[in-house]
């Protein structure tokens, strides 16, 4: 679902949901299921699916059903060759996720954003990891967007701050990271709430002391505070320094 904002083109946003239901649906996917999922009406629904074929983002199959283009992937090649340049780094991920049993993963701030990079799983995990491309609100919170807030100038901290649910937490929780030198985001007891995971994250510095990414391991709930915190924030702040060496 997209974001509230103002000034949203009404048909462009329906066209990004088509685009993103068909995406997210193994299967191919037809004109009426759309319009009973996403309620589009009909004659929408009908010049969204075409222009969409029309411009080679979506294949039309046999029965009158639609699925996304292969020409679609042109439009990752430049967020594929970005993340390439990260590619060195990995050995030094995957080291970490057997060394310590969790999942690990590198993020990078882009603006508002945060993006994870580079991902690396335990062997026991499923899917915790963020996939390399993945975004993240920075104003949402989170153990990686505590660090990136604190490294802010006041001026664009502040800003993001007044668009968050819950400025006050997050304030506070940029006091804890200051005081300690990691962030911890447990996993809520609302399971309607988010996280549903652990959340332990350090920061990765550049040559000029500034915060150029953050590494996080991840873990089911209460399996983090299993493991002996100075061990496992020693294993990790020494492959974040070995990242900022070579940080691109």
């Amino acid at each position: 679902m997209i974001a509230e904002i103002k000034n949203k083109i009404p048909v462009l946003e329906r066209a990004v949901e088509v685009m993103e239901y068909i995406a997210s649906h193994p299967g191919r996917v037809s004109q009426p299921e759309l319009i009973a999922a996403l309620k589009i009406p009909q004659a929408t629904c009908y010049r969204i699916i075409a222009t969409l074929v029309a411009a080679n983002w979506l294949v039309k199959l046999p029965g009158n059903k639609y699925d996304i283009a292969p020409a679609i992937a042109r439009l990752s090649r430049k967020t594929e060759l970005q993340l390439e340049k990260y590619r060195p780094l990995q050995p030094a991920l995957d080291y970490l996720a057997r060394q310590v049993g969790h999942s690990v993963k590198l993020s990078v701030p882009d603006a508002s954003e945060h993006v994870s990079v580079l991902s690396a799983k335990a062997p026991w995990d499923i899917a915790l990891t963020a996939a390399p491309g993945t975004r993240f609100e920075i104003k949402n919170g989170g153990s990686v967007a505590i660090i990136l807030l604190a490294d802010m100038a006041n001026s664009k901290r502040n800003a993001l701050l007044a668009q968050a649910e819950n400025p006050a937490k997050l304030k506070k929780l940029i006091s804890d990271y200051k005081r300690d030198g990691f962030s911890l985001n447990a996993a809520s007891d609302d399971p309607a709430q988010r996280p549903q995971i652990d959340a332990l994250s350090v920061p990765v510095f550049a040559e000029d002391k500034s915060v150029c990414g953050v590494l996080t391991l991840l873990s089911m709930p209460g399996e983090l505070a299993k493991n002996d915190l100075a061990e496992l924030l020693d294993a990790m702040r020494k492959t974040a320094r070995f990242c900022g060496e070579l940080m691109p």
